[in-house]
């Protein structure tokens, strides 16, 4: 018997049909969820059929058949949606396919991430068979493992390649399963054409499957949500009463210098907008807490395009949004650095413009109980970063110079904490320096340096420096394509670095990389598509682990995606 069922799309109505066996009483929900796709390929080999010996079964649905989803009739695409229990490389999945019209067309498998439950455009994973059926004791393997996360939902997604168009009587299989909800960790879905939009749900039928995973390993970096941002210069992630918020500093857009940046708030399932700011050319957003209260400082670069000069400004929580504390006037503003010294807390800003060349003043202040006061300039030749750490006690001051006005071949400094102002203590040569970020490993002390041109090139060599008890010695080097931001950060599976590439010969489309921690270098794990990249956010959330990536120019558009991932505890 056959089941016709009609649902509602949400920008058209339309009563379609999708063919199953012996089901009863499931509703449809319709939804358009388009979605880019991952960085990486897709796939087109034949099955082994044989298992490899290491893997482990995951989930799975294996009992009795009483239902099936007919494929390429009413749809296209046909999913099951799982909830992994593992992280680590899915390697392959038993599905239970049948083709009782003896179809000629060869069977497609493809493994994608969702988005609030339902399946994404992306692929993460392909594998084409030489036939249109799949006995569920037959294993497919995939041709490169899967990266996946325990309790991420992913889904399993079939269709014919070269199928004719869906109708009546164009059936090429049926992906076999039960009514009953047998498998609460996921959920039937089809798409009519294109599967992007994905209009039949049923909570009540499953199909059979099983996943076989390697657990324990590497698992690459999956977006959950990719924000729309306009010239993207810096993420902030932050934390008020257990909820957790990211900023945005963007930047420019087409027109100027004038745009809004936003801050978002976790509801569980994404970011979603609650406050909108009026920037001027934000380059940076830093959170910082003062006696339980909590404020966002931006770094405005730029009111128009031809001055720099522009007021940046201090904002304090109050309760539902940020309110502006103070304005401090700042010149090419790229980076505010909050720290605190004996109690006392502090500000420093990177001025990356002076009135006519880059050679301008970068200031300190100090928080008196009601605002910010200088207390110290120091000159600088084009900052863009500043970078506050300590050792042995001791408190240093890290600037990133990216340009004297005449050359990017110029030598920035870390500076010691006297007592009251912070002396000159190290000076290093640097080629185009947008940004320091200090880290430790097992009790040593490093900085890395991201440079991002040397007068030719942006192909240019970022360092690494280690601290030998009295100065930072050379370390190691990574060739990196106009690199803005490095983000250092520890999971269980060690120490990574994430670097921002924002351009390289070929334009701006070009691939940001995460590293690892060998025990001796950092080697490359993972390249991540960006586009003129400016910045890597990390932070955590209920345990897990998530990078924020800020994307500013694709040589063409400002209005951007800039995704948030989710990766491996």
């Amino acid at each position: 018997m056959q089941m016709y069922l009609a649902r509602t799309r949400v920008r058209a109505i339309a009563t379609v049909a999708i063919a199953m066996m012996n089901i009863g009483g499931i509703g449809c929900q319709g939804i358009d969820d388009p979605q880019g796709r991952l960085h990486g390929d897709s796939f087109s080999i034949s099955a082994t059929g044989t298992i490899p010996v290491s893997p482990v079964v995951d989930q799975s649905f294996v009992g009795a058949v009483n239902a099936g989803s007919n494929i390429n009739e009413c749809c296209r695409y046909i999913a099951q949606t799982f909830t992994a229990g593992l992280t680590g490389k899915l390697i392959g999945v038993n599905i239970d396919v049948h083709s009782p019209w003896n179809s000629p067309l060869p069977l497609r498998i493809s493994i994608r991430p969702t988005i609030n439950g339902r399946p994404a455009a992306a692929i993460l994973g392909e594998v084409v068979l030489d036939a249109a059926e799949a006995a569920l004791d037959f294993y497919i393997e995939f041709p490169e493992p899967i990266s996946i996360i325990d309790e991420q939902r992913y889904a399993i997604v079939v269709d014919y390649v070269g199928a004719p168009p869906t109708g009546g009587g164009q059936a090429q299989g049926i992906w076999r399963g039960a009514t009953g909800n047998p498998y609460p960790r996921g959920d039937m879905f089809a798409s009519r054409a294109d599967g992007v939009t994905w209009g039949y749900k049923s909570e009540e039928v499953d199909q059979r499957f099983q996943t076989h995973v390697v657990p324990g390993q590497f698992a690459s970096a999956l977006w959950i949500q990719r924000v729309k941002t306009d010239g993207a210069r810096d993420w902030e992630h932050f934390e008020i009463a257990g909820e957790h918020f990211l900023a945005v500093a963007n930047r420019r857009e087409l027109a100027g210098f004038g745009v809004n940046s936003r801050i978002y708030k976790w509801d569980g399932f994404k970011f979603a907008e609650i406050q909108t700011i009026a920037t001027n050319g934000a380059t940076d957003w830093e959170h910082f807490e003062i006696a339980g209260e909590h404020y966002l400082a931006v770094a405005n670069y730029s009111s128009n395009i031809t001055s720099r000069e522009t007021p940046s400004r201090i904002y304090r929580w109050n309760g539902a949004e940020f309110v502006e504390i103070q304005a401090i006037m700042t010149n090419g503003a790229a980076d505010w650095e909050h720290f605190e010294i004996a109690g006392q807390h502090y500000l420093a800003v990177a001025n990356s413009w002076g009135p006519v060349y880059r050679r301008v003043h970068s200031r300190i202040y100090r928080w008196n109980g009601a605002e910010f006061v200088e207390i110290q300039a120091i000159m600088t030749d084009g900052a863009t970063d500043w970078e506050h750490f300590e050792i042995a006690g001791q408190h240093y001051l890290a600037v990133a110079n990216y340009h004297s006005g005449y050359t990017p071949v110029v030598a920035s400094h870390i500076y010691r904490w006297n007592g009251s102002t912070f002396g000159d203590r190290q000076s290093i040569v640097t080629f185009g320096a947008t940004d320091w970020e200090h880290f430790e490993i097992d009790g040593r002390h490093y900085l890395i340096v991201a440079n991002s041109d040397d007068g030719t090139s942006r192909n240019v060599y970022s360092r690494i420096y280690r601290w030998t008890g009295r100065v930072f010695r050379f370390e190691q080097a990574i060739l990196t394509n106009g690199a803005q931001e490095w983000e250092h950060f520890e999971t269980n599976n060690g120490h990574y670095l994430a670097v921002a590439n924002s351009r390289d010969g070929g334009g701006y489309n070009v691939d940001s990389i995460i590293y690892r921690w060998n025990g001796s270098a950092f080697v490359e794990v993972q390249p991540v598509e960006t586009k003129g990249a400016h910045d890597w956010e990390y932070f955590e959330m209920n345990g897990k682990p998530y990078l924020a990536i800020a994307n500013f120019w694709d040589g063409a558009a400002f209005h951007l995606d800039s995704p948030v991932y989710r990766l491996q505890p």
